[in-house]
């Protein structure tokens, strides 16, 4: 084991050209230097097996703030967040179980869409205690038990969060996750996926493009309902890009898009239910032919709704 020795830097005053770090602890703090690993890489899982030393360490402090959140005595191990590589295993409820977590931790502090999201040599975070991870941007307007919030927490990739130790994530936001969270913009057996969601050869650019929707073809007129209930906070009509556009605002940050519209029947501000006829598919904008491009997006970042609507 290795062990850093700490030097006392003292207070008094020191002459001009000398150092108040005596040669011993120079030596001291080349070894800590040379010896010793950043602080963010002794926060690696290196596998999933119960008897790696780390595994064991995390799944012990899981069960330690979990008692002790139960018994409202906040964490007993000060939170820790973990990072975990994901690779063959990339089945989201093994890796959960191997690790002593939850659905609503991990979801909630990786902002996953669904279980089918994990892809080999994601960064996973893994904390130390459960509870649910809000956004920053989120737990300003959305945090009911913002109080109960333990500080703002930062993933080693810049995004900032707020904690709730012991909290579970409400049912319906646990239905997005589940693939449960929004239905079909068209009725079942009219149009067909003519693009997916992820990278494809554009047909208007002829080169590689990332696409960040569905593209479903049918024709002209064709009705297009909301997926989920939400608000209108968009409802254009633009001669580029998406064409006759409608955006709805639903909660947790989702909203849905719909572009390319031959026409729309609702407005700005309007409160509209999942279902409720909202536009007709057309051609305007960027398009080769009549299609609805559908979009989700969660905190303004594309989602691929293939693993979001209900079939």
């Amino acid at each position: 084991m290795l062990m850093v020795m700490r030097t006392r830097i003292t207070s008094q005053p020191v002459a001009a050209g000398r150092s108040c770090i005596r040669p011993l602890g120079w030596l001291l703090l080349l070894f800590a230097a040379f010896h010793s690993l950043p602080a963010a890489d002794k926060d690696i899982l290196s596998g999933l097996s119960p008897g790696l030393p780390e595994v064991r360490q995390l799944r012990q402090e899981i069960a330690a703030n979990l008692k002790s959140t139960a018994r409202g005595n906040g964490l007993a191990v000060p939170l820790r967040i973990w990072r975990y590589t994901v690779g063959a295993e990339r089945n989201f409820f093994v890796i959960m179980a191997r690790l002593s977590q939850d659905a609503d931790t991990l979801v909630s502090l990786n902002q996953l869409q669904n279980p089918n999201a994990l892809v080999k040599g994601q960064t996973l975070y893994v904390p130390n205690a459960r509870g649910l991870f809000r956004p920053l941007i989120e737990s300003t307007v959305q945090l009911g038990q913002k109080s109960n919030a333990l500080g703002v927490v930062r993933r080693t990739d810049g995004i900032h969060f707020h904690f709730l130790p012991g909290i579970r994530m409400p049912l319906a936001e646990m239905r997005y996750f589940r693939g449960e969270g929004f239905q079909r913009p068209l009725q079942s057996g009219a149009g067909r996926i003519s693009s997916s969601f992820g990278y494809r050869q554009d047909p208007l650019q002829h080169q590689r493009t990332f696409h960040g929707g569905l593209d479903l073809a049918a024709p002209t007129g064709t009705a297009v309902y909301a997926t989920r209930a939400g608000t209108v906070v968009r409802a254009e009509a633009n001669r580029h890009g998406y064409g006759n556009l409608i955006v709805l605002k639903h909660e947790y940050g989702y909203t849905s898009w719909y572009g390319h519209l031959q026409s729309w029947q609702v407005r700005i501000g309007q409160k509209v239910q999942a279902g409720q006829l909202i536009g007709r598919v057309g051609s305007t904008g960027k398009s080769t032919g009549p299609h609805l491009h559908f979009e989700i997006r969660k905190a303004g970042v594309r989602q691929n709704p293939a693993g979001l609507v209900h079939q």
